[in-house]
């Protein structure tokens, strides 16, 4: 589990190591935003980490960062990344 953590740590640390400033959309070109500026194509980023696999994440389980947005598969991995989005 260790392991699991520090390597989601790098990852968010990856995204968000381009400035800690509010994102334009000129700035977040970068993300994997094919439409709403949507990360991952609506794959839960935490269930990556934590359940060993890619999950579709929902439409109605939803979070906003930096002026992108995440979706989630459940409410336990929303509340996981909302709780510190930089270091999970």
């Amino acid at each position: 589990m260790p392991q699991k953590t520090i390597t989601l740590f790098f990852c968010i640390l990856f995204f968000y190591s381009f400035g800690t400033k509010q994102q334009k959309d000129s700035d977040i070109a970068h993300f994997n935003t094919a439409s709403q500026k949507l990360i991952g194509d609506g794959y839960d980023l935490v269930s990556y980490f934590f359940e060993n696999k890619p999950v579709k994440g929902k439409s109605f389980i939803t979070s906003q960062y930096q002026g992108l947005l995440f979706y989630f598969s459940s409410q336990e991995n929303k509340d996981l990344f909302i709780s510190d989005p930089t270091t999970l």
